[in-house]
């Protein structure tokens, strides 16, 4: 007796890949392959992954491979780490944060390659965290880590554009943050109604910007620190040594250390936060996506490296933590609040600080408009699964779920999200589970795991 596996080859009931496998193995598989089904309503090609539903249309593929690139490395790179940064090195020092960003970005490097390997495994329409939970663990639990998702993105739009108003306000502050609001909101709705390829190509322009703006702040950080500046001062770690690389939070001593480096987490993670679900949305999107998903997902390894674990380390090294710029700055989400600013007016360097505040401000617009593309997406899969009303899987003629971008724009006028890390990890949590079930099921119906049936160089991080 044969039956089909995951990969669409027929294999023996008796026998896998040359395996034997026991009774206990064929009652695990089973279990297995009833939780690996696929989405309701849809034809399935097998040679392309492309899940066509029959009735309301589809997303198109028109993301090419250089816009998927710089969505991985710079995507949702926004004030989290430019204004966000400030306040955890305030309340925590130097060395606390530095800590608490390394310790983030391993985690956050092995949810990136589960997820890839998940994700170019099946590259179809309406692939996301939420839809591989449905898959290989439970379909409750698919439901609350898919609304759960929306909610995160879709309110972490007006937290972005809030800040870049702000930011705007460094220059102008007789006009009403409001009205920035609503010109940023207003171009963010044309960049994601029309054509996804109009998303990607701005989201390319974006990213490419605050590449580059990141690459200089870390030149600029090492020919300051050796002597670079208008004083001629050669300060390399003087902060790290006075006032000292780590700050008290709370209490004295070292529980206080301790304390502090446990509070910069929550600052780590806001600045980590949905990166990698970025990509993964995106894959149902792509152009060649086995080829380029794999590709874009091992290049994120260089965003969490030179941009924040460095980045992190030069604003240690411009600003002290006992600054009182930054001091009263904490807890502000001006642009007067971001590290980078307050170093570059420490060092006497004059327009710099205009420079770096624009750099913020098309850091927090591409973070909206990347939030607004992940929501809407997010929300077409749990339409897909069948934990959304079915109209949300309407799609136009070139390709955008209509009624779930314009859903994203409602939900905008709520409140800021101020519990983002705690739920960015109990949502993690779910989709490692289904990385590790997945993995099984694809051993147990392929004979062998998912990243070794869809890449020549997979990613084999947990063997």
């Amino acid at each position: 007796m044969t039956e089909k596996g995951l990969s669409g080859t027929t294999t023996s009931g008796s026998q896998r890949n040359g395996r034997q496998v026991g009774s206990s193995e064929k009652i695990k598989s089973s279990n297995l392959q009833g939780r690996a089904k696929a989405i309701p309503d849809v034809d399935m090609d097998e040679e392309t992954t492309q899940a066509i539903p029959r009735d309301y249309g589809c997303t198109k593929r028109q993301l090419k491979s250089r816009h998927v690139q710089l969505i991985a490395l710079g995507g949702t790179i926004g004030t989290g780490l430019f204004l966000g940064s400030g306040a955890a090195l305030a309340g925590a020092g130097p060395a606390s944060v530095l800590m608490a960003y390394v310790i983030m970005a391993t985690i956050v490097f092995c949810v990136v390659t589960a997820l890839g390997e998940m994700t170019s495994f099946l590259p179809i329409p309406g692939s996301s965290v939420p839809y591989f939970v449905d898959r290989y663990v439970d379909p409750s639990v698919a439901f609350a880590a898919g609304w759960n998702y929306y909610y995160a993105f879709a309110i972490l739009v007006p937290t972005e554009l809030t800040a870049g108003g702000l930011v705007i306000g460094y220059w102008i502050d007789s006009v009403n943050v409001r009205v920035w609001i609503t010109v940023m909101l207003i171009v963010i709705f044309a960049l994601n109604i029309f054509t996804v390829q109009i998303y990607g190509e701005a989201e390319f322009w974006f990213a490419g910007t605050k590449i580059i703006a990141i690459i200089g702040l870390l030149l600029m950080t090492l020919i300051l620190m050796c002597g670079g500046n208008p004083q001629h001062d050669a300060f390399g770690f003087r902060y790290w040594n006075n006032p000292g690389p780590f700050v008290p939070f709370l209490v004295g001593g070292s529980l206080g250390n301790f304390l502090g480096f446990w509070n910069s987490f929550v600052n780590a993670g806001f600045a980590y936060i949905f990166g990698p679900e970025i990509v993964c949305l995106s894959a149902g999107e792509t152009i060649s996506a086995r080829r380029n998903i794999p590709k874009a997902a091992r290049r994120f390894f260089y965003r969490i490296v030179f941009f924040y674990v460095l980045g992190i380390l030069a604003i240690g090294i411009l600003v002290p933590s006992n600054s009182p710029q930054l001091l009263n700055a904490a807890g502000q989400s001006t642009a007067a609040a971001s590290p980078f600013v307050i170093g570059i007016q420490m060092a006497g360097i004059p327009v710099l600080n205009h420079i770096i505040n624009a750099v913020i401000l098309i850091s927090a617009w591409s973070s909206a408009n990347g939030y607004v593309f992940a929501a809407s997406r997010t929300l077409y899969s749990l339409a897909l699964t069948g934990n959304a009303p079915p109209f949300f899987k309407y799609c136009t003629k070139r390709g955008v779920p209509i009624w779930c971008v314009c859903s994203v724009f409602r939900a905008t006028t709520g409140r800021r999200l101020r519990e983002g890390s705690w739920k960015e990890c109990t949502s993690l949590r779910g989709m490692c589970i289904s990385h590790q079930n997945g993995e099984q099921a694809a051993i147990l119906e392929c004979g062998n795991g998912m990243g070794e049936s869809c890449t020549k160089d997979a990613f084999r991080l947990y063997r």
